[in-house]
């Protein structure tokens, strides 16, 4: 994230020898409060077949709320521990207690440091 822009990558990866789908998603964001909204733009799409007859499909596409590519969109930036946690507004942030989470959990979350 820089300069209001981010990139989000997601990678589906088959185990057996099947398709692979890399999926890098272009945007901007808006940070209020502790809410963060992506606004994803473009979609870099590359799509590997798997081993009989390997094939490479890559494309840059426009990015599609109603598409099998959308992406979460709003997220809640709550703080623990001198860290900081992304979760999904849809989690009900308000309700979320992080001392009540076991640490085992936390740390499975997305987590970074915060710079003071």
């Amino acid at each position: 994230m820089n300069n209001n822009e981010f990139i989000k990558i997601q990678n589906d990866i088959s185990d057996y020898g099947g398709k692979s789908i890399f999926k890098d998603y272009y945007g901007k964001y808006e940070l209020l409060d502790s809410i963060l909204t992506l606004k994803p733009i473009k979609v870099k799409l590359e799509v590997y077949t798997g081993r009989k007859k390997r094939t490479t499909t890559k494309e840059i596409i426009d990015y599609k709320s109603d598409s099998i590519l959308k992406i979460r969109t709003v997220y809640v930036i709550k703080e623990h521990n001198n860290s900081q946690y992304l979760l999904p507004i849809e989690f009900g942030h308000k309700d979320l207690n992080l001392e009540n989470i076991p640490k085992r959990t936390i740390k499975h979350l997305f987590q970074r440091n915060l710079k003071k």
